[in-house]
């Protein structure tokens, strides 16, 4: 009789354990390939490195263009930049100049 309690009690023991690994199996497994696991945290931040690279490329030619309309606002008129703007649009040059294809 005493083999048989110790016999149960050694299978609650196993079984608890067998339990605790599993679950240790499980968490392990959705940590390293599920949705929210490290690789895909992994992914994530890649991807938001890329968009900020890219943010930064278009918050310096938006940053290039105010400067270019600052340039030609009423006060502040670049003659350069002005003349380059009037032979673009309107098709403006000068007498001694050619046209080259």
């Amino acid at each position: 009789m005493s083999s048989y309690k110790t016999h149960r009690i050694l299978r609650g023991r196993n079984g608890i354990l067998f339990f605790l690994a599993a679950l240790c199996v499980y968490f392990s497994y959705f940590s390293l390939f599920g949705e929210r696991s490290f690789s895909r945290l992994q992914s994530l931040e890649n991807q938001i490195y890329k968009v900020e690279q890219e943010l930064a490329s278009y918050q310096s030619d938006v940053n290039e263009l105010n400067a270019r309309v600052q340039a030609l606002r009423p006060g502040a008129v670049d003659k350069d930049l002005l003349e380059e703007r009037v032979r673009y649009m309107l098709g403006y040059r000068a007498a001694d100049e050619w046209d080259v294809l």
